[in-house]
């Protein structure tokens, strides 16, 4: 029996060794398309490798994969993944939030120990070699590659998407397959938004709500980075998914807005409060130092303006209104959204392969019949903090043990 994984990712990796542990005799093919292996896992957490997360469950994923990651996250858990990765010799360590890296905190080291237990099991990688596509022949497929074909008996479809410089080339081929592919939108992305160039760089720990003209979309908090294009920080990639959906299926009369609280620790009556005794104990400082000690003084002097004042003043000119005016922008600075940066950005795809067309307990085409189709591919993606790489996995092994 020849198994052929088109994609040497998290996913195809891990469907291989799987299948190798399992049924030994099994000759089992990685064809990969860049000049190596894993790129995407050896870049994943900043170089730190994201490898899962303690509280992996399916409310952390969207909405519509619901029940079918139910018995796949059951079957490799948060418990199975730490079994797994230590039998190759990865501990790990966890920090914030359920996080869990390698001890090592590299993502090459999780690469090496992949490709090291591949190694000693058998699998064959063949890198350089683009699938052009993908036939079905007598009792398996054809695999047309820029090399020359490759015949298998099962067929692992473990592409990737085409987040993080990622391709577009294994939806097009499972869409000549028979599969349907839903609309995609970049995940775990940067915001985009008008009137942040001038503040680029600078940093706060506060809350982000977005919206779409009166609904809101969504909120969370952390710590939120200003860009020259917009926002960027863990609370604003796990809100893109909302913002990238909503923007592209808006009408041009909808506009959608990010709305920043850079003193949640305050209500707004006791920053008004806060505010109103400054004024007073300090009648005599210029009003472009009023905020300094207090926010960032780049944001001061935006907050400032945006509230309607002139810098030249003293803080003992500030009437009641301007000091409602400050604190109003303080707990409710809008900005006017304009979408998410583009795909190459992107750490996850919204959307891929319509999960009525994959069977959730073995993840075998449901259209094709020794076809299976594991990770990014498939119409499933988390929230950040290694709940995506986590599903390439458990993905990977459920596809891995239904090969033969």
């Amino acid at each position: 029996m020849k198994i052929l994984i088109a994609g040497g990712g998290a996913s195809g990796f891990m469907a291989a060794i799987t299948a190798k542990r399992l049924y030994p005799d099994c000759r089992a093919v990685i064809i990969e398309k860049n000049d190596r292996v894993l790129k995407k896992v050896l870049a994943s957490g900043n170089g730190r490798c994201n490898i899962t997360n303690k509280n992996i469950n399916p409310r952390f994923y969207n909405k519509e994969a619901g029940k079918f990651i139910e018995r796949t996250l059951l079957d490799f858990s948060y418990s199975h993944a730490a079994s797994f990765f230590s039998s190759i010799g990865v501990p790990f360590c966890e920090e914030e939030g359920g996080k869990v890296y390698p001890m090592s905190r590299q993502a090459s080291s999780v690469v090496d120990l992949l490709r090291a237990e591949a190694c000693r099991l058998g699998i064959e990688e063949i890198c350089s070699s683009r699938i052009v596509d993908v036939k079905i022949g007598s009792g398996g497929f054809i695999v047309k590659t820029v090399s020359g074909d490759i015949f298998g008996d099962r067929l692992v479809a473990a592409f990737g998407s085409s987040s993080g410089g990622g391709s577009v080339d294994g939806y097009g081929l499972l869409k000549k397959l028979g599969h349907s592919i839903t609309d995609l939108y970049p995940s775990i992305v940067q915001i985009k938004a008008f009137g942040t160039k001038a503040f680029k760089g600078v940093k706060f720990n506060g809350r982000v709500l977005v919206s779409s003209g009166t609904k809101i979309l969504g909120a969370d908090y952390g710590e939120i980075l200003f860009t020259e294009y917009g926002f960027s920080g863990p609370p604003i990639m796990r809100l893109s998914r909302l913002v990238s959906c909503e923007t592209s299926n808006l009408s041009k009369k909808t506009e959608i807005f990010v709305d920043l609280d850079l003193t949640p620790e305050f209500s707004f009556g006791e920053l008004l409060r806060f505010l109103t005794e400054r004024s007073r104990a300090l009648p005599e400082l210029p009003l472009e130092l009023f905020l300094t000690g207090i926010i960032n003084k780049k944001l001061s002097f935006g907050i400032l303006k945006a509230a309607g004042l002139k810098l030249s003043s003293l803080s003992s000119s500030l009437s009641g209104g301007e000091l409602r005016a400050v604190s109003s922008v303080i707990k409710n600075w809008r900005f006017k959204a304009c979408g998410v940066m583009p795909f190459g950005n992107s750490q996850a795809t919204a959307g891929g392969v319509s999960l009525d067309e994959i069977e959730p307990d073995t993840m075998q085409s449901r259209k094709v019949k020794g076809l299976f189709v594991t990770g990014e591919l498939l119409n499933v993606d988390g929230v950040c903090g290694g709940y995506n790489l986590h599903w390439a996995w458990a993905s990977g092994y459920k596809a891995g043990k239904s090969l033969l």
